[in-house]
């Protein structure tokens, strides 16, 4: 442990700051339910997050530790959690260190805890993230050395899919059916700019396996940096150890080979409106057909299955063009919430051209996110 060294009254003595282990879980699930509402009278969501993210995650192992802390006599006073998730960077595999929750004793707030746990975490690892920066805390990452990654926004964009799901409690199933196939068409028109040669089919799947690794595979050659999608990750993440409802599809052609793969996640708002929540593509960039096909398959596949809304939280440069074509709505940011610490820096093009997936970070209440 180190004597804190960090802006206004945090440097006061008796705080030091400190590397975490697995001991420290319990001490942390306390702290966040007192201060987060959402988690008061259930621990159980933050323990479960621990025990996936932490304590099973097999590339945990790799960082030295599970997060940073502050403690003052002993005590644990403030926390970040530290989750390890495998890169693919600069053609080469490594580990990027993401933060979750940072909490702070309510005792010790406003005494710029907050700002010490960024900058002891900016060297937890040789890689450290956020994909969640606020507006206020996006200057303190840019203090200590972070940098925003994929471009100045989040990227995100959203569209309407159909009709008839927000209709059936309106007017009834079969009146919403006809309405909807109706007011869908204009929907259709313009995802029309994307369809392709390419057509195939789009469904569920449920284990990942050599197929996905040889596609990942053809993937990571054309990327600079992004999350390392194997099948193991995949099958960890998703179907093994989730922490929130996630699902997995894949866009095969008309040969049944394997194109592409998507994740979503649902979120379900009042008189029955549903929402699709794109978190990841795995398909190569140089593969158009491929890109327009998974995109044009997941839409009807979504529409069918009750949507109303779609948000796409999945970004790079490649997939801006797409956005546009399809006339997808921007949905405003206020700056970039996904920052990266980099031991040496990082290249300005591959900060450029990094590849935000929903996926990379992850949070005690990441279905809400």
């Amino acid at each position: 442990m180190t004597t804190l060294h960090s802006e206004g009254k945090a440097a006061r003595e008796g705080l030091v700051t400190c590397r975490l282990s697995e001991r420290d879980i319990p001490a942390c699930v306390a702290m966040a339910q007192e201060s987060f509402s959402d988690f008061q009278g259930n621990p159980e969501t933050v323990t479960q997050w621990f025990e996936a993210r932490i304590i099973r995650n097999p590339w945990q192992p790799l960082l030295d530790g599970i997060g940073v802390g502050i403690r003052k006599a002993g005590e644990l006073v403030a926390f970040r959690a530290m989750f390890a998730q495998p890169w693919w960077i600069n053609g080469q595999e490594t580990v990027v260190a993401f933060a979750a929750h940072t909490a702070v004793d309510q005792a010790y707030r406003g005494q710029g805890l907050g700002f010490a746990l960024v900058e002891a975490s900016s060297s937890f690892a040789g890689l450290t993230g956020s994909t969640s920066a606020g507006t206020a805390t996006q200057k303190i990452y840019a203090k200590q050395g972070f940098v925003p990654v994929g471009g100045d926004g989040n990227g995100f964009h959203q569209c309407r899919v159909g009709y008839a799901g927000s209709l059936h409690r309106r007017v009834g199933g079969t009146a919403a059916r006809v309405l909807g196939r109706l007011l869908d068409l204009t929907l259709d028109a313009r995802w029309a700019r994307i369809r392709t040669s390419a057509r195939g089919e789009f469904r569920p799947i449920e284990r990942c396996d050599h197929e996905v690794d040889r596609l990942w595979a053809n993937v990571q050659a054309e990327e600079s940096s992004c999350l390392l999608r194997s099948a193991r990750y995949l099958n960890w993440r998703v179907f093994d150890e989730p922490t929130c409802d996630l699902r997995l599809g894949s866009f095969r052609d008309r040969t049944g080979k394997l194109r592409a793969l998507a994740a979503w996640a649902t979120l379900d708002f009042p008189e029955g409106v549903r929402c699709a929540v794109l978190r990841d593509v795995l398909v190569c960039r140089s593969d158009e057909e491929a890109v327009r096909g998974l995109f044009a398959e997941l839409l009807l596949y979504w529409r069918r299955d009750g949507f109303t809304w779609a948000r796409f939280e999945v970004s790079s440069t490649a997939l801006e063009g797409l956005y546009r074509e399809m006339g997808l709505d921007a949905v405003h940011s206020h700056g970039n919430r996904y920052w990266i610490h980099a031991h040496p820096s990082l290249d300005s093009e591959i900060a450029d051209d990094w590849f935000r997936s929903g996926l990379d970070g992850d949070y005690f209440d990441c279905g809400s996110r």
